[in-house]
């Protein structure tokens, strides 16, 4: 190559990767400005832009944990187990290869439309890239993990959706259980999970419709959100995803928002099998099960590999996963039909009215979640949500065990949206769910029961969380901005509102000098969660010690009078010796009995703050959950207020929330701020859209990106480089 073309080829790649390359149609710079709660704001011209830059600043925020949630949702987490440990690692593997959760990736994968492949090829490549631009943030054991493609992301979704949310290795090992001692399997209750959900229309909220967001989940990678802001030529939108996934799950646009909670209705099925030889009696002939083999590569400690076979078994109705002589127990779980969740979610951000949002809503690919929804013309909106069997199928739909003798006994056809409970823009000017029941929606109830089918919904019990939120709302009086940011806050007990007189009373009245302690410890809390509150820690052993049903109230739950009940203590004098017994317990692990709640409960990081806020069933809206740690003075809190946004519909909205574990777990920028202090404090941030000021900024990029360039190996040996400027 002669001086002339060298000096060319130099300047060719110079304009490849400068950041004005927009100018040549083969690159088109995407900018990413993180702002000081490292929180990316990304500008792009497409979808496939977009979703490319959503995978890089995922990438920046959390390498690792993308990558082992990657290797998670291909069931080969043990090849890179981490500090989750080798046999939990096994025992993951084995659950995703268990539910074949390639295996439905990959039919998904068949299914989609070319605009749809082509937003999961950019997001993979996004992924791709910033692990070729950045190997030195790759632990080495998980750079076996790239690249990623498009498979590997609807293989996340399944994970996540189906095999967590729907139904999950917990909820599973409790119904085999249940089922191989010849009990009847029942729906568990998830401790760990809820949600609450609000939307104020302008009549009650001084003229703007009011959105609340609030799920709570666990703090683990597994369910990890990760908050961004997206502006396309069309639409602009605000909020949060799953790691690993290319699209918003909840937030809001200048138009409208949304979010979601965890219904009550049945999300699986298990239908039993009568074994017959080596297959199962269905419509009264043998029938084969489709068998295959899988094989489970464990790192063993050395950094060799061992190599694990598991032999799965499928019928008609899905994955064995019980059996004994005679019977055999499969799963159905209801999505794994439902290939274009990914499109739908982004039809939902695009949309600019009600009308619009129902027309994305009506495609039913969310395989679970109720949703609440508010805009900027005053709609509200409440739909029960997910993939139901449509009325078509003769199942005792109530029942979670079904016939697997008969294959009518399979649905798949789904109930269709205008047939689920919803309710729009009420007379009552609002609308919540807090995993209650819809019938407890709004009040006075719009909705009847008999209306739908039998069984539809699995539980008509209206948590103490609900019911707080319910007699706070169902008064005349308005809901502006500032008091739905302090009921969000709030950090009291409803149990304790509903219970707490009599116990004082019974503890005085008791022999026990324990139990007097107690009722004078109790008389002086203030009935909350607060890192300051003496009494709340005693009131929660008591709560833990006390028999978790309805038979301790003088008032049980009635679903015909929701809000009524549970209150009263129907035995106060058990009530007061156990109260003495929680007393000797607080004791016993060396903590007095009148301990402050933040002295035991704290928040996690290196500085352990003193937590606030607390689990069911303690009737709190300010939900957080806490380890039971080994050490009886360290309780870490793991779960609850994730992300939080109150949204009101102003032009621009106007916003304010928290992410409480922040966007990043690999190390962030110079001048992003720690959120966790936030939460000790009980406040929130405004949550900042552009344009930025200049002091509201940590970190700049501008991403190259070519339409042409395919996911292959080659991307991650020759990717294109980014402009980054950090303040």
């Amino acid at each position: 190559m002669g001086p002339f073309n060298s000096l060319l080829a130099a300047v060719c790649l110079l304009l490849l990767f400068s950041p004005f390359a927009h100018a040549s149609p083969a690159q088109d710079p995407i900018p990413i400005t993180w702002d000081i709660w490292g929180v990316p704001h990304i500008e792009a011209r497409t979808e496939e832009q977009l979703a490319y830059a959503v995978g890089w600043a995922q990438m920046r925020a959390n390498a690792n944990t993308v990558l082992s949630l990657m290797a998670r949702a291909r069931g080969r987490l043990a090849e890179t187990p981490g500090t989750l440990g080798v046999e939990k690692a096994l025992a993951q593997d084995i659950w995703v290869r268990q539910m074949g959760v390639a295996q439905t990736a990959s039919l998904w994968l068949t299914q989609q439309r070319d605009t749809e492949r082509a937003v999961l090829e950019s997001f993979a490549r996004g992924i791709n890239d910033f692990a070729a631009n950045h190997p030195e943030q790759i632990d080495a054991p998980l750079r076996s993990v790239l690249p990623i493609r498009a498979v590997d992301v609807l293989a996340r979704l399944a994970h996540v959706l189906l095999y967590e949310f729907a139904t999950s290795p917990g909820m599973i090992a409790a119904d085999t259980q249940a089922w191989a001692s010849g009990a009847v399997p029942a729906v568990a209750e998830v401790q760990n999970r809820g949600s609450n959900a609000i939307a104020i229309a302008p009549g009650k909220s001084a003229g703007k419709a009011l959105l609340l967001s609030n799920p709570h989940l666990p703090w683990s990678e597994l369910v990890r959100w990760f908050e961004y802001e997206s502006i396309t030529p069309d639409n602009r939108f605000y909020g949060v995803s799953f790691l690993g996934l290319p699209m918003h799950v909840i937030g809001f646009s200048q138009a409208l928002g949304w979010t979601h909670t965890v219904n009550p209705m049945h999300s699986y099925y298990l239908y039993e099998l009568a074994l017959q030889g080596d297959g199962y009696l269905l419509d009264g002939k043998r029938t084969a099960f489709s068998t295959r083999v899988e094989t489970v590569r464990v790192r063993l400690p050395s950094g060799q590999f061992e190599e694990k076979r598991i032999e799965v078994r499928d019928s008609l109705f899905g994955p064995v996963i019980a059996r004994d002589k005679q019977r055999a127990l499969a799963l159905w779980v209801t999505g794994k039909d439902a290939a274009h969740t990914v499109s739908q979610y982004r039809e939902m951000a695009r949309a600019q009215n009600l009308d619009e949002f129902n027309q994305s809503l009506a495609q039913q690919q969310i395989a679970v979640f109720s949703i609440i929804y508010a805009d900027r013309n005053g709609q509200i909106a409440y739909y029960f949500g997910g993939r139901n069997p449509s009325a078509q199928y003769p199942i005792p739909r109530a029942s979670l065990l079904l016939d697997g003798r008969k294959s009518n006994q399979l649905w798949t056809a789904v109930l269709p949206l205008d047939k689920l409970p919803q309710i729009t823009t009420p007379q009552s000017g609002w609308l919540q769910n807090a995993n209650d029941p819809p019938w407890t929606a709004t009040l006075p109830n719009t909705l009847v029961p008999s209306h739908y089918p039998k069984g539809l919904v699995n539980s008509q019990f209206v948590n103490l969380r609900a019911q707080r939120i319910i007699e706070y709302l169902k008064p005349a009086r308005s809901t502006d901005f500032n008091a739905l940011v302090n009921l969000k806050l709030d950090t009291g007990s409803e149990l304790a509102t509903r219970t707490l007189d009599d116990l004082i009373a019974a503890g005085r009245r008791s022999t026990d000098s324990e139990s007097q302690v107690g009722a004078q410890i109790l008389a002086r809390w203030d009935r909350a969660m607060n890192a300051g509150s003496r009494g709340a820690p005693l009131f929660q052993q008591w709560v833990k010690m006390m028999p978790g049903d309805d038979s301790i109230f003088t008032v049980p739950f009635n679903p015909q009078d929701p809000l009524a009940g549970p209150r009263g203590l129907a035995e106060p004098a058990k009530a007061a010796a156990t109260l003495a017994d929680a007393v000797r317990q607080l004791r016993k692990t060396g903590a007095s009995p009148d301990i402050a709640w933040g002295e035991l409960y704290k928040l996690p990081g290196a500085r352990l703050r003193p937590g606030n806020g607390g689990p069911d069933p303690l009737g709190l809206i300010r939900a957080t959950y806490f380890d039971d740690s080994p050490s009886p003075l360290e309780h870490i809190a793991n779960g609850g207020d994730g992300f939080t946004a109150i949204v009101q519909f102003d032009t621009p909205p106007h916003a304010r929330g928290l992410l409480a574990y922040g966007n990043f777990t690999e190390p962030s920028p110079q001048g992003v701020r720690n959120q966790m202090q936030l939460y000790a404090d009980k406040h929130l941030r405004t949550l900042l859209q552009l344009p930025l000021s200049r002091d509201d900024i940590t970190l700049s990029e501008r991403l190259p990106y070519s339409p042409a360039r395919l996911v292959r190996g080659a991307d991650l040996t020759n990717p294109p480089v980014p402009t980054t400027t950090e303040r």
